[in-house]
């Protein structure tokens, strides 16, 4: 049941309700406005083009990452396990993940999971 393009991957992070407020919800949460996209190419597109910078744009890059896994740790639980998932507990393990990731990859950053 592959489509061309990764076409079923493409419906998966990019045309359902859900999944749609969720990246509105993670590009709000950076201060950033999202814009719906067709496809990997305009994802990665928005992603690189937001106006952040520096340790700004790797700790961006990190989030993104994060919320990618989860949204597919999410996505396996409901196919193989049943299990459903709120948009509000998404967006909380989509946090809680980027930040104990960010800790390791910047440890010279001091923050808390109160600052995150």
């Amino acid at each position: 049941m592959v489509r061309e393009s990764g076409g079923i991957y493409q419906s998966l992070f990019f045309e359902c309700f859900f999944v749609k407020r969720f990246w509105s919800c993670i590009f709000c949460w950076w201060g950033l406005r999202w814009k719906e996209v067709a496809n990997f190419e305009e994802f990665f597109s928005l992603c690189w083009g937001v106006s952040l910078s520096g340790i700004q744009k790797s700790l961006w890059f990190l989030a993104v990452s994060a919320a990618c896994w989860s949204g597919w740790i999410s996505r396996n639980e409901k196919v193989f396990e049943g299990k459903t998932t709120t948009l509000d507990s998404l967006i909380y393990q989509t946090k809680l993940r980027s930040f104990v990731w960010a800790r390791v990859v910047h440890e010279e950053c001091i923050f808390t999971a109160s600052d995150w």
